[in-house]
């Protein structure tokens, strides 16, 4: 299915050069980016550093109905993941994108994203997780548990192997990028833990 993408582009923006690339991936998962002004993700300073900002409204996001809004329960990361993956290779077929400059960065679900990519590709240059859900077995530990078994599709001792494929913990051998872990005891629904664990 066709996936929406904003992207914003860097001051002084020339397509005869080539730029940085930085994925901004919102949380939620039931989010969406827009064309909207935020303090914590500002699409605009961040390209003003010289990247052009991709923001991708992959399958889970809020906006594009409840299927699409649903299709990702009881296999997280999945086709978010495939989303992000098919806009990077349409960025990366554009002559302005620097090939070897590409960035991740991401908030809570976006900071789970983060992680997932971690353990899946390493074509990224380096990832930025913050407040990011990295082991789905210890999440146990937030207020939000009982929804974990629509989320992931089981509790872990329901179906352990279903719900570790989903977790970022359980593919971290296949990591390869150097990731900026920022977390804090502030964001109540996702424990520091999980940024130490990282």
């Amino acid at each position: 299915e066709p996936v929406q993408m904003w992207l914003t582009f860097p001051p002084g923006f020339d397509r005869r050069q080539r730029h940085p690339l930085l994925q901004v991936i919102h949380g939620g998962p039931f989010a969406a980016s827009g064309d909207s002004w935020s303090w914590r993700w500002n699409a605009h300073v961040l390209a003003s550093q010289g990247h052009v900002v991709a923001q991708v409204n992959y399958h889970g996001s809020s906006g594009f109905g409840h299927a699409f809004k649903h299709s990702i329960m009881g296999r997280l990361g999945a086709l978010e993941y495939q989303d992000i993956e098919a806009a990077t290779d349409w960025l990366l077929a554009q002559r302005w994108t620097d090939p070897q400059r590409v960035f991740a960065t991401g908030g809570s679900y976006g900071g789970f994203m983060v992680a997932y990519m971690n353990g899946h590709t390493d074509r990224y240059r380096s990832f930025v997780c913050h407040a990011g859900c990295y082991d789905w077995v210890s999440m146990m530990a937030t207020d939000g548990y009982h929804f974990f078994a629509d989320e992931l599709g089981a509790f872990h001792w329901d179906d352990e192997k279903r719900v570790l494929s989903q977790s970022p913990h359980h593919h971290v051998k296949a990591a390869r990028t150097p990731t900026l872990v920022i977390h804090g005891e502030l964001d109540y629904r996702v424990p520091g833990t999980q940024g130490l664990q990282y």
